[in-house]
């Protein structure tokens, strides 16, 4: 099963790529998936109930569970990943739960959430999860009516994801086209979108070169260099 964080462990954020109704780590939106390096078959208590907590989210997204029990099978894992002092998996937990509260219209919920996963992703000096926390408030703002914040979480993001890789990069451009697009600064959008598109191609990430290709189509003939 795929998930905002890429595959079983992932951080999916839903709303990231908002439009595509963006999902964590990969919900709904697989585009802004980023591979967790932990290994793909949970062994610790914390691992297991961190894997509980991505799976319940998805289910939670597919109406297979309530979202208040997917609530608490994340705070669980989060519990756990506090109890073993990991805080690359409380992370991902929190991003996982954030992304619940995002896909319920819960932006007041997530933002905590995602704050403390910035906070844990400064401390363990991870800047593709930063950039992933960075791109999760913004859409949480955003869900707040709140585009100009939201472009100024993507721009930490974009400093921070110098030191990141390009997928990483190639999502805060996307979403900074998006809200570019929402404030009606149709240029600075199609610009962000082409350096998306190119970033993602070369980074072999064809979902989201497709998004931001298909935004550059529906752009006006006159914004096009």
């Amino acid at each position: 099963m795929n998930s905002i964080y890429g595959a079983r462990h992932s951080l999916r954020f839903p709303g990231l790529i908002q439009g595509a109704a963006v999902a964590l780590f990969s919900l709904t939106a697989p585009a802004l998936s980023i591979e967790s390096p932990a290994s793909s078959s949970a062994s610790s208590p914390a691992e297991i109930s961190s894997e509980a907590c991505l799976d319940a989210v998805y289910q939670a997204n597919q109406a297979d569970q309530t979202p208040d029990a997917a609530v608490e099978i994340c705070q669980q894992a989060i519990d756990q990943s506090q109890a073993a002092d990991n805080r690359w998996l409380e992370a991902y937990s929190r991003g996982n739960l954030g992304s619940l509260y995002l896909q319920q219209s819960e932006p007041q919920q997530a933002i905590p959430q995602f704050e403390q996963v910035l906070a844990l992703a400064q401390q363990i000096a991870d800047p593709a999860l930063e950039v992933k926390a960075l791109v999760a408030l913004g859409a949480a703002v955003a869900q707040l009516q709140q585009p100009q914040a939201a472009l100024e979480f993507y721009q930490q993001a974009l400093t921070v994801a110098e030191a990141a890789d390009p997928t990483s990069r190639s999502i805060v451009l996307y979403n900074q086209g998006l809200m570019y697009d929402r404030l009606g600064q149709t240029q600075q959008a199609v610009t962000a979108y082409q350096q998306a598109e190119q970033l993602a191609t070369a980074s072999g990430d064809i979902i989201l070169a497709g998004y931001a290709a298909q935004k550059l189509a529906a752009a006006p003939l006159g914004a096009l260099p």
